[in-house]
């Protein structure tokens, strides 16, 4: 019985709680009513004073001047980068002179790598299957030396330092020494042809004078490449 008495008072404490809150105006509500409104003020606006995000900074007024060096110095780094952006398409004119220069560096350099099939002179069938599997014993041993170094990195350091690889070693993986001769006759085909074709520009009136020697300091750097792959590849057996 007192169980049950318990029970209805706390219900009607609760109804009563209830009531209140419904019908019970908070201070704000009666001053609207009082004013003559019966809606509440609108929310402010994100940004404005008094917010949680405060006010909006407002970006200065900038001056013809400043736009107009804005827009320049955008334009000046578009030509750095991309320079035929702003030249747009090359004349006939200027056509036919890259097709002359292709012409006279094909004459001189046939067998450079860079030169365009259409400037090249056709080869025979036996040619171009050589051609093809210089390519991929060059491609193979690339990625085996990729696939080595990766493993290279992550393994345990041996006593002493790594262990030089052995030709026996090198036959084991699958690599043979015509394919390491393939390998090392392309490298040093493709970097005498950079060397080749930068050397041909030089002597033209095409570049200025600070980007001719940037190309003398990185014919210097290539030219040591070029002896160093000379060296390795001279050490790889005929057999």
């Amino acid at each position: 019985m007192n169980k049950q008495r318990v029970l209805a008072v706390g219900a009607a404490v609760v109804l009563i709680a209830v009531l209140t809150w419904l019908f019970w105006d908070t201070p704000a509500q009666k001053n609207a009513q009082n004013q003559g409104g019966s809606t509440p003020a609108a929310a402010p606006l994100v940004g404005s004073p008094g917010t949680f995000f405060g006010a909006t900074v407002e970006q200065p007024q900038r001056s013809k001047a400043e736009v107009a060096k804005i827009e320049a110095d955008a334009q000046s780094e578009v030509d750095r980068l991309w320079p035929h952006v702003r030249k747009g398409e090359p004349t006939e004119a200027e056509r036919a002179k890259v097709r002359v220069e292709w012409v006279n560096f094909s004459v001189q350099h046939p067998g450079n790598v860079y030169i365009p099939n259409e400037f090249k002179p056709p080869i025979s069938a036996a040619e171009e299957k050589a051609v093809r599997q210089q390519l991929d014993d060059t491609t193979a041993l690339a990625a085996k030396q990729a696939a080595q170094k990766h493993l290279d990195r992550f393994a345990q350091p041996a006593a002493g330092g790594p262990a030089e690889l052995t030709e026996q070693q090198a036959r084991d993986s699958g690599i043979t020494p015509e394919q390491q001769r393939n390998f090392f006759n392309y490298k040093i085909k493709e970097l005498e042809s950079r060397i080749q074709l930068v050397e041909f520009y030089l002597n033209s009136d095409d570049l200025g004078a600070s980007k001719k020697t940037a190309a003398k300091k990185e014919l210097i750097v290539w030219k040591k490449e070029l002896e160093e792959l000379m060296r390795t590849r001279a050490q790889v057996p005929n057999s």
